[in-house]
């Protein structure tokens, strides 16, 4: 049977080293693949997050501020992130920029076929 309820990584009782992803990694790519093995219920706190990026906490707040991140829910009064709305945000991202540029080559088709000469 499978424990749906919320695992806290990256406190002092399970420390994000202990999981059995690979710590260090610098590629955004390797960063997303290392949080998509988590759990998707599994609570992140911002050291964590920062820790999966290879960045730090500062950068954390900046890229939700700049909607890179979702908002953090407060727990204890410290900023939460679960797994599963992280990757849900990146991903609704990632869409809205393959709908930008589509838009984009669109539109440049267009403005190409109109300057033509008949």
């Amino acid at each position: 049977m499978q424990n749906d309820s919320p695992q806290m990584a990256g406190t002092e009782s399970q420390p994000l080293q202990n999981h059995p992803i690979e710590k260090g990694a610098s590629s955004t790519a390797v960063s997303i693949t290392k949080l998509a093995e988590l759990p998707a219920q599994t609570l992140l706190d911002e050291r964590a997050l920062a820790e999966i990026f290879s960045i730090t906490t500062r950068t954390v707040r900046r890229m939700v501020s700049r909607f890179e991140l979702p908002p953090p829910v407060r727990m204890a009064g410290r900023s939460t992130w679960i797994t599963g709305r992280v990757l849900a945000h990146i991903n609704n991202c990632a869409e809205r920029a393959a709908r930008q540029a589509e838009q984009t080559a669109a539109r440049i088709e267009l403005t190409v076929a109109r300057n033509r000469p008949s």
